[in-house]
């Protein structure tokens, strides 16, 4: 399985990864929203973890952008931000999940194969 991680903090980027290694045989990072879209093209993963606030293209555009192209796409929301409204968009957008960084180890289980 492939996973791109879409964050722009470097820590929080390794951590992810670090965390999901074992669950996944390739793992591609990029630091923005923007590249997202042209990462998951070349890269065609079967999961995206994206966050929300991001420098130039934030996540929740980056999103709606590929799920607007690729509507199979299989995107889990990984944030900071409890925001109910937003949680809303991005579920009826067609993201997977939306879960709070806090619990990302929750996701732990959901790719155990």
């Amino acid at each position: 399985m492939r996973l791109l991680i879409v964050e722009d903090n470097s820590e929080i980027r390794e951590m992810i990864r670090s965390l999901f290694e074992s669950k996944f045989n390739l793992i591609r990072v990029c630091e923005d929203g923007d590249t997202a879209l042209s990462e998951y093209e070349s890269f065609r993963p079967d999961w995206i973890f994206m966050d929300i606030e991001m420098k130039k293209v934030d996540g929740i555009t980056a999103s709606k952008e590929i799920l607007k192209l690729y509507p199979e796409a299989k995107i889990i929301i990984i944030t900071n931000h409890k925001s109910a409204s937003i949680k809303r968009e991005l579920i009826s957008a067609g993201v997977q999940k939306y879960v709070l960084k806090e619990n990302m180890h929750s996701l732990l289980d959901m790719f155990d194969y």
